[in-house]
C-alpha cells in the first residue's frame, strides 16, 4: 500500500509538473509592437461658407480643394478651424508647411510673408493688441516654382499654450510686408502639425 501511494505522489508530482510547464508556456505568450501616436494636423483648405474672406482649418482630414488664393499686401489669409473643444495641448511646437510661389515684381524682387498662429473665439479672434502664439517670417524670392515652406513655431510661452477655451479655435493668419510682390498659397499641400515640444 505504500509502495501505491509513493507511487502515486510521484505520478501526481509529474503530472502537475506538465501541467505547470504547459500553463507557464501559455502564459508566456505575447505580442509586442510598436506604436506611433501623431499630433494632430491641421490642414488648409477652402473657404467658409458665407464668407468672402476666411478659410478653414480641417483637423486631420486633407484638403481637396485647387483653390490657389493670393496673399498680395491689400488683405491678409485667416485659415481658422472648429471649435478645439480641449482644454489644453500639451507641450507643443508647430510645424507649418506652405506651398507658395511669388508672383510679380522684377527678377530681383523678394517678398516677405509672416505666418501667425492664434487660439480665440468668434468675438476676440481678431484683437491685434493680442500676442500670437508665434510668428515666423518667410522670404520668397521671384519666379520660382511652386515651393513647399516648411518652418517650426515655437509658442513664445515657454511653459506651453495658455489653457484652451472650450468654444475657442485654432486660427493660422497670413500677412505681407509692404511690397509689390503677390504671393499664391497652394492650399492642398499646405498644413500645420502640433507635435511635442
Amino acid at each position: 500500500m505504500r509502495k501505491t501511494i509513493v507511487i502515486i505522489a510521484i505520478v501526481g508530482m509529474i503530472l502537475v509538473s506538465f501541467a505547470s510547464a504547459g500553463l507557464v508556456g501559455f502564459l508566456s505568450n505575447s505580442v509586442s509592437g510598436t506604436v506611433e501616436v501623431r499630433g494632430p494636423v491641421f490642414y488648409l483648405d477652402k473657404k467658409l461658407p458665407d464668407s468672402d474672406k476666411y478659410y478653414s482649418l480641417k483637423l486631420n482630414e486633407e484638403s481637396t480643394t485647387t483653390s490657389k488664393p493670393v496673399l498680395d499686401g491689400d488683405e491678409n489669409l485667416w485659415f481658422i478651424s472648429d471649435v478645439l473643444g480641449i482644454d489644453n495641448f500639451y507641450d507643443e511646437k508647430y510645424n507649418i508647411t506652405l506651398t507658395m510661389v511669388a508672383e510679380g515684381g522684377d527678377s530681383n524682387s523678394t517678398g516677405t510673408i509672416f505666418a501667425e498662429l492664434w487660439i480665440g473665439d468668434e468675438n476676440n479672434m481678431w484683437k491685434e493688441d493680442d500676442e500670437a502664439i508665434c510668428r515666423t517670417p518667410i522670404l520668397l524670392g521671384i519666379g520660382r516654382d511652386e515651393y513647399p515652406y516648411s518652418l517650426d513655431c515655437i509658442p513664445k510661452n515657454s511653459d506651453g499654450l495658455k489653457n484652451i477655451e472650450k468654444d475657442e479655435k485654432m486660427m493660422m493668419v497670413l500677412r505681407t510686408a509692404p511690397t509689390d510682390v503677390g504671393v499664391k498659397i497652394y492650399i492642398k499641400s499646405s498644413k500645420i502639425e502640433v507635435l511635442v515640444r
